[in-house]
């Protein structure tokens, strides 16, 4: 194979070096504008950025110091590897020398330099500086190397488009990089279009090796970009090994059938049926019950007790999809029994064909899960008019059929199932997917709103204003209420939860125990502890002891529905005493260049709150306590960032604190 890549934009941030040397000139007395006019007219005369003809064009607007500018000038190309994209050195890293071309377009002795200072020829087996079309460079070696694939990486739709039209042999991947004053118009030809260039290497892998991209396996699920990450292929090797993973681990005895549901994603379909053609082709019967939210998926595992998988990427935008996989009794998979999967997956083991196909049987359990779920209404709705969003994906499979012929109004948005996702994203946390929902809460003065995300296992609410109700009070009522009216006095919460979960759970005689975030933590808890009768997460994650530990957003929202109204007092009078008691701020992110240097700011954090007598906790990231507030600090697992949950006693003292922890963080 031979894999060309271009140069400006792709891997060389040259939006970034033009900047820094408009800064030099700005800095001799030109205006921004001036800068870029001289810019576009040194493209138009010598075909490229080149500082010395831009230096020539602007000493004829006004006399400045030439040679100072050139000097400042001539320190940044100096130091061209500073302006190199990080993701290069590992794509190179990945492939042999003898594979790797450079092309580089533009005036020739700039681009020289460029390259020359950037210290990186020494990746390439050939470096091409041209001022030619790209096209007429790439046909000799298309004839050299015709028997081998060739692929080509830019990050111009219209190069590429030309490249592709002239050359169809050669595979091309246009990376979204930032085009800066430049429009970066849609690619019509291109064959993939990819973020960065790892992702670029990832699908270069797969063409040319058969390989696998193992970052589709996260700590307890499967997810990726389809097809491009995850795909038929991919999935019908995974439906092989989870069935024959299932028959020698599912806890309660070798499975002779295994569940498929599926979301409403478009590609779901196609990745359904090639799973389901994976499990069958060991041998294994499949249930298939069709389209499914997760708890729904969950509800079967434990009510039909076979093994399950749901094909769903959650939350995440509509071109990834992924799986979910619960034992019989929807007991959870631990991150070692994933990372088993994950091993096989990736291995060259073949997993044994039976000579006897598995059948495929098709089973709608849809009202009996909901027939379940109804079953917690135990006392009257106050009269309450709820606006419920589903966002165009599962929770529509079942909102209006859970609330019909009950007290309540539910004014359904966006039920109909639609895997463009028309409306809008389906994570509910992110602003701008809420909205429609806080526009239609108003318009219909109604008391509340839902919403849930793409799978339903996530809920959120809004009061009447379109304000959110944090989480943590969410937590704290529904937990009141099943300890008052269910069997179990824990409830067990994570380490971002607020105070309040904690008064109202000890006011009603109950205790709370406090694990790491993430709901499958919160699951393995319950499990722990047959006296805890409910446990959440702040991300909006539900937990039911007495609906086999699903995390379940239409139940939650029913529940929460019923500890409003066994209250006397009214839903905005419960949430205005919580208010004005309760300061949480919602959560702010932190990025960092990598991992490391968010890990160093949480012991520089540690170090400087145990100097202050803060009390210290480290049972997930760094929690911090004092009397009047508290906050944790945690690490993603996925990127490089750290995640600030901060309470306190009052509105002044949330907003200080909150200032002085995030000036902490950012400060170098």
């Amino acid at each position: 194979m031979k894999i060309i890549l271009d140069f400006d934009d792709t891997i060389f941030n040259t939006h970034k070096l033009i900047r820094n040397v408009s800064a030099v000139f700005e800095k001799a007395g030109f205006a921004e504008e001036e800068f870029f006019e001289a810019h576009r007219e040194c493209k138009e005369k010598v075909g490229d950025f080149n500082p010395k003809t831009i230096i020539d064009l602007l000493n004829k607007v006004k006399p400045f110091d030439k040679i100072e500018t050139k000097k400042k000038i001539n320190s940044i190309l100096d130091n061209s590897k500073d302006f190199m994209y990080p993701d290069f050195f590992n794509f190179a890293k990945g492939f042999n020398k003898k594979d790797l071309i450079l092309l580089s377009f533009g005036e020739v002795n700039f681009q020289k330099i460029k390259i020359k200072n950037s210290e990186i020829n020494s990746f390439f087996s050939k470096v091409i500086i041209t001022k030619k079309n790209k096209t007429e460079e790439l046909k000799p070696i298309c004839e050299k190397y015709s028997e081998e694939k060739i692929f080509f990486i830019d990050d111009k739709a219209e190069q590429i488009d030309k490249i592709k039209e002239k050359l169809p042999q050669i595979i091309t991947m246009k990376t979204e990089r930032p085009q800066g004053r430049h429009i970066d118009i849609e690619s019509k030809l291109t064959d993939y279009i990819v973020k960065n260039l790892d992702e670029a290497k990832n699908i270069i892998n797969q063409i040319i090796y058969n390989k696998m991209d193992q970052s589709i396996f996260k700590a307890y699920d499967i997810r990726g970009e389809y097809p491009n990450q995850l795909n038929e292929k991919v999935s019908f090797r995974i439906g092989q090994v989870f069935a024959n993973y299932a028959q020698r681990n599912n806890p309660s005895g070798e499975p002779k059938k295994i569940i498929v549901g599926r979301d409403i994603r478009l590609s779901s379909e196609n990745i359904s049926q090639a799973l389901i053609n994976g499990i069958t082709s060991t041998g294994i019967d499949v249930i298939d019950i069709g389209l499914a939210s997760s708890p729904h998926f969950n509800y079967s595992a434990a009510h039909l007790n076979f093994p399950a998988m749901v094909v769903t990427a959650s939350h995440m935008e509509k071109h990834f999809n992924g799986f979910k996989m619960a034992f019989a009794e929807n007991i959870t998979l631990t991150k070692k029994q994933l990372l088993e999967i994950k091993r096989t997956v990736l291995s060259n083991k073949e997993i044994e064909v039976s000579q006897t196909k598995g059948s495929i049987e098709k089973i709608d359990i849809l009202d009996d899960y909901i027939a379940e779920i109804r079953q917690f209404i135990k006392f009257p709705f106050k009269k309450l008019k709820v606006v419920m969003d589903a966002g165009n994906c599962m929770a529509g499979l079942s909102i209006e059929k859970v609330f019909e012929n009950t007290e309540l109004e539910v004014v359904p948005l966006y039920t109909e199932l639609d895997g463009n996702f028309p409306n809008h994203e389906t994570n509910p946390k992110i602003e701008k997917n809420q909205r429609d929902l806080k526009k239609k809460i108003i318009e219909e003065e109604a008391d509340l709103g839902f919403m849930f995300d793409g799978d339903a296992d996530r809920f959120y609410a809004f009061d009447r204003n379109g304000e959110v109700i944090s989480p943590s009070f969410v937590s704290a009522l529904v937990g009141r209420y099943l300890i008052r009216n269910y069997s179990g006095n824990k409830v067990i919460i994570e380490v971002r939860t607020g105070n309040v979960v904690k008064d109202l759970i000890e006011e009603a005689g109950g205790e709370i125990l406090v694990v790491k975030p993430w709901y499958v933590m919160i699951k393995i808890a319950l499990g722990e502890n047959p006296d805890a009768v409910f446990g959440s997460e702040t991300s909006g994650h539900y937990l039911f002891q007495d609906f086999y530990k699903i995390d379940d957003g239409i139940l939650t929202a029913l529940i929460f529905l019923q500890a409003i109204s066994v209250e006397e007092k009214s839903v905005d009078a419960i949430l205005g005493e919580l208010r004005k008691k309760y300061f949480i701020i919602e959560e702010i992110n932190f990025e960092f260049k990598c991992k490391e240097k968010g890990q160093e700011k949480l012991v520089e954090l540690e170090r400087y709150y145990k100097e202050r007598d803060g009390k210290i906790l480290k049972i997930d990231g760094l929690s911090v306590i004092f009397d009047d507030w508290h906050f944790n600090l945690r690490a993603s697992e996925s990127e490089p960032l750290l995640r600030l949950n901060l309470e306190a006693n009052s509105k002044e003292l949330m907003e200080e604190k909150t200032r002085e922890v995030s000036e902490l963080i950012k400060k170098t």
